[in-house]
Order: structure tokens, then sequence, then C-alpha cells
């Protein structure tokens, strides 16, 4: 991830965290948004080209998501307009598959 896009998250309140295996190794990055009590956006990636972010309604039904590089999803989430929008997506769709550790 390029430090700006770092920085833009974290500007933008994003909080991150790093799952651990077993053998206390980092095998992802994931980082979380709240807009409570609107839903939350969240993006996890375990390399540069292997990113997931979805945004999910406050019934954790999820309304956007994407896949691609950390870069290209990281930029679309930040993009997106703040759930309470009239242009913020909300029309529920297929629950998205992120990978967990």
């Amino acid at each position: 991830m390029s430090d700006e896009t770092l920085h833009r998250l974290i500007a933008a309140g994003w909080m991150f965290w790093h799952p651990q295996n077993e053998a206390g190794e980092v095998v992802a990055i994931g980082a979380i948004r709240r807009w409570a009590p609107a839903g939350e956006d969240l993006l996890i990636f375990r390399a540069e080209d292997d990113a997931a972010g979805v945004r999910v309604n406050p019934a954790g039904e999820a309304v956007w998501h994407r896949t691609g590089t950390v870069v290209e999803v990281a930029n679309e989430m930040l993009e997106l307009p703040h759930p309470d929008s009239p242009i913020a997506p909300r029309l529920v769709i297929a629950t998205p598959v992120l990978w967990t550790p």
C-alpha cells in the first residue's frame, strides 16, 4: 500500500488490526471505519494485489463490495459517500466472501 493511501485511510478515521496465525505471523491487515449507527466499511488484504472491501448497513447486510489491489479497493472505499448521503449505496447485495484468517 502506498504511504499516501495509508495516510488517507488514517485521516478518514479507519482503525487497523493484524490477524496472526498460530505462529504469531501476521497473515493479513484489516481495517474498519464505523458509521454508527449507519453501518461499517471493512477492508482486508493479504498482499498488494489481494484486497477486499465491503460496506454493510446497520443490519450487517452488504450494500457495496469490491476486490482488487489494495490501492484500488482502498481508493474506491475512500470515495464512497457517507452512508447518510442520498447517493450512498443502500440496496442489499449478495453477501461477498471476505477472506478471514
